[in-house]
């Protein structure tokens, strides 16, 4: 890991806005060479799932960004709730299912998805973005 950055969030909406701002800065300051709209966009999305999905009263969740060496963006959002309902079904889901479209959405950006259960309890869903060099040629 080259860079690491975490802060902790109240379990509200409106948390979701400030951890857009915080993510786009901070992406901004490490001159990332992603998609840094795209990366705010899951942040956003893995953010509005875990205060829907994962609110336990007073207990926060957080928001990770880590570089790897090869310039890969580790996205974590972690919450209190030590479950993943359905996981399977929601990460196949498309554009037009009820649930998972966000996850889609993140798919679509490159984004792969996956989730682990954390040791102090809870779990953390995890984003990992490419930077663009490194993404696949896509066909016009």
């Amino acid at each position: 890991m080259v860079r690491e950055w975490s802060a902790d969030y109240g379990m509200l909406y409106g948390s979701v806005g400030l951890a857009r701002v915080h993510s786009r800065q901070r992406l901004t300051v490490w001159r990332w060479d992603g998609d840094i709209e795209d990366a705010v966009l899951i942040v956003s999305e893995l953010t509005t799932n875990a205060v829907s999905h994962g609110r336990v009263a007073d207990l926060p969740m957080r928001l990770r960004l880590a570089l790897l060496e090869d310039e890969c963006l580790v996205i974590d959002v972690s919450d209190p709730v030590p479950a993943f309902p359905r996981f399977d079904e929601v990460i196949k889901a498309g554009p037009e299912d009820e649930r998972g479209r966000g996850l889609h959405l993140m798919r679509q950006f490159g984004g792969e998805v996956t989730w682990f259960l954390q040791e102090s309890g809870g779990k953390t869903v995890r984003a990992l973005l490419q930077p663009r060099e490194a993404q696949p040629f896509a066909a016009q």
